[in-house]
């Protein structure tokens, strides 16, 4: 049975006077009581230890990660923590911080003589230390400031103490012997987490009297949140809830969410094991600037031409206007204004994908898939909710299509018009289910073009603003020039990019950088979102690595493919955007039958006046010299063709 563990830190009674905060114990009660009852309800069972004020030095914090030891794959780990954040100076060593300095939390005995904060970068090695290399869902909660200025207003307090003087050196960092050697930096070595922020890094965390308590704005709106779904939402639907009650609360606050290692963290489930969820829906909010809004926007795919939303009791809200992040609707006049409801996607003017019916199809088995497709909705055989896909159009005339469905040989295929390789691993044509199955795979080839067509025609950004630099790692005296072509040194051996962007614009810029891969996947997990001052660059790392590995899928060799199109994309925003609503998983590639597959390690699955935004595509080639294993030699053709927006 799957273990909860949880390790709670919070301090409110500093020993120096003027650090002291009255909300954070409060915080750390509330945040455990709510997972007690989480585990609860869901039958699991909890272990919990708590470090309250003078039980929360560094070491005792430290020792109390000890808790995870006892974690197995399939566990879930949460360490909290609330009390003040601070900056100290960051040893040359660690300079990939632009301003020179680690983020900290300050423990009780940080500021005493001979005290120290625990360090950002301890805090990942003791995250990855706990993990061990096994498979669990680890969560950091930090209610808690990083860095800005502290704030006084009335009955608000920041958690922000001031940085740390004295620079500690690198070899006095926790596990310092075990950190990983980058190209300008030394970092911990990576582990999978979700952390979840109380504030962007020149913001500072709030805390004030709710209903006469002294609480932590973000930890309120946090278990607010989590109480109103009982746990069950996904990570970036908690989010934009927790940032909505936030900005209606305080000024200058906005909670943060980033996933590290996760493809698909934006449909990753509280606490849950990462299935994704079939349909993305959104946050319906009262704004006390622009009145009814959902949190979509242009980034998030919704359209200005007659979006219509609609709620749980099917109340239909229509677009006004669509902002980067947000759209502003009417029809929700009815609610009262305190209310949040998630609504759905009812009525878009979406691009399409057409799909047809090969005309050698086996009948029997095309009749299935017909039937399955006049089905609005169903469960495939994974246990997935199946229904109709408003990105995709069935065609009769295969020839204005765009992909083919091929139902023969006992299994359902999707291709291009022109080849009869699979774009992913067929799925027997056994029963309905395995019809949705098939019909949600190819949902998932609909959403990847989908985004792929995605772009903003209208933006004011000009392109040169921002300067991408791309190099091949292995010969990275020069950067490369379109159009670019990538080389696989073997069939075994990934190849390695550098990728780096600079805003050479007068003004900050927010960058975001996904990967669009042959396999349907798209991820942003390598740069969520960054803001980039001008003349600040920002490098593509993986897994603290300067570098982008990237393969042709082994799959692909044995049907005689050795090259595939793919697309780095770059996001540009004069707004804090949020592109996680794109992340997909890829899909299983096919393998043809009777040949031999390859055993190698991982793969690569994975205004400027007012608000404004645009795409940057940075398509290329990968080609990989063919192993010789006697797979079959059919000639080798690309598997997908991508198209720029530009």
């Amino acid at each position: 049975m799957k273990t909860v563990y949880a390790l709670i830190a919070s301090i409110d009674n500093y020993p120096i006077p003027a650090h002291r905060l009255n909300g954070c114990v409060n915080d750390a009660r509330s945040f455990s009581e709510y997972l007690t009852r989480f585990a609860d309800a869901n039958g699991l069972p909890i272990q919990t230890v708590e470090l309250f004020d003078e039980k929360a030095k560094r070491q005792d914090i430290i020792n109390g990660f000890s808790l995870f030891n006892a974690a197995k794959d399939g566990d879930m780990c949460v360490f909290y923590y609330s009390g003040h954040g601070s900056q100290i100076p960051a040893p040359k060593e660690f300079w990939d911080e632009s301003d020179g300095m680690s983020e900290t939390m300050v423990c009780y005995d940080s500021r005493l003589p001979k005290g120290r904060d625990l360090a950002d970068k301890e805090l990942g090695y003791l995250v990855w230390k706990a993990t061990g290399g096994k498979d669990l869902h680890f969560l950091i909660v930090t209610d808690c400031c990083h860095s800005g200025t502290i704030t006084r207003d009335l009955n608000v307090k920041s958690r922000m103490a001031d940085a740390a003087v004295t620079q500690t050196k690198a070899r006095e960092y926790l596990g310092f012997s075990e950190y990983v050697k980058g190209e300008n930096s030394i970092q911990p070595p990576a582990a999978r987490h979700i952390h979840l922020s109380a504030a962007k890094d020149n913001e500072t965390a709030k805390e004030y009297d709710i209903d006469g308590t002294q609480r932590g704005v973000f930890t309120y709106s946090l278990v607010e949140a989590l109480e109103s779904t009982g746990g069950r939402t996904t990570y970036a639907n908690l989010m934009e809830a927790v940032n909505a009650k936030v900005k209606n609360r305080v000024k200058e606050q906005s909670p943060q969410f980033n996933g590290y290692g996760f493809q698909e963290k934006a449909n990753l489930s509280f606490l849950g094991d990462g299935a994704a969820m079939m349909r993305p829906d959104f946050l319906l909010t009262f704004d006390k600037t622009n009145g009814w809004v959902v949190k979509a926007g242009a980034l998030q795919g919704i359209s200005t031409s007659g979006a219509v939303f609609q709620t749980e009791d099917c109340t239909p809200l229509k677009t006004l206007k669509v902002n980067p992040n947000y759209s502003t609707v009417k029809g929700a006049d009815a609610f009262a204004r305190d209310t949040q409801q998630r609504v759905t996607i009812a009525q878009m003017d979406y691009p399409r994908t057409r799909i047809a019916l090969a005309p050698d199809s086996d009948k029997e088995a095309a009749a299935l898939l017909r039937k399955g497709w006049e089905d609005s909705i169903g469960v495939d055989e994974n246990g997935q909710k199946y229904q109709r896909s408003p990105l995709l159009e069935w065609v009769e005339n295969p020839a204005k299509a765009d992909y083919l469905m091929r139902a023969y040989n006992g299994s359902y295929r999707l291709t291009t018009l022109t080849s009869e390789i699979p774009l992913f691993r067929r799925v027997p044509a056994k029963n309905i289910f395995s019809v949705y199955t098939f019909l949600n795979d190819v949902d998932t080839v609909a959403s990847w073009d989908s985004r792929k067509r995605f772009n903003n025609p209208n933006t004011k950004i000009p392109k040169e603003y921002i300067t991408i630099t791309v190099k091949d790692a292995v010969d990275a005296r020069s950067p490369m020039r379109e159009p670019y072509i990538f080389q696989q040194p073997d069939a075994e051996t990934c190849a390695t990019v550098a990728v780096s962007l600079m805003n050479t614009s007068p003004r900050p810029l927010w960058v975001s950088f996904l990967m669009f891969g042959c396999d349907f996947s798209i991820t942003n997990q390598y740069l969520p979102k960054r803001e980039l001052k001008p003349g600040e660059t920002a490098v593509i790392e993986v897994e603290n690595e300067p570098t982008i590995p990237l393969f042709v899928p082994e799959e692909l060799f044995s049907w005689g493919v050795n090259e595939v199109q793919e697309c780095f994309r770059v996001f540009v925003s004069s707004d804090e955007p949020n592109t996680d609503v794109h992340n997909q998983k890829g899909l299983e590639m096919d393998t043809r039958v009777g040949q031999e597959r390859l055993v190698r390690g991982k793969s690569n699955t994975v205004a400027v006046d007012g608000e404004d935004w645009r795409v940057i595509d940075i398509p290329y080639t990968l080609v990989a010299p063919m192993p010789e294993r006697g797979l079959q030699q059919d000639k080798a053709v690309p598997l997908t063709n991508w198209v720029s927006v530009e």
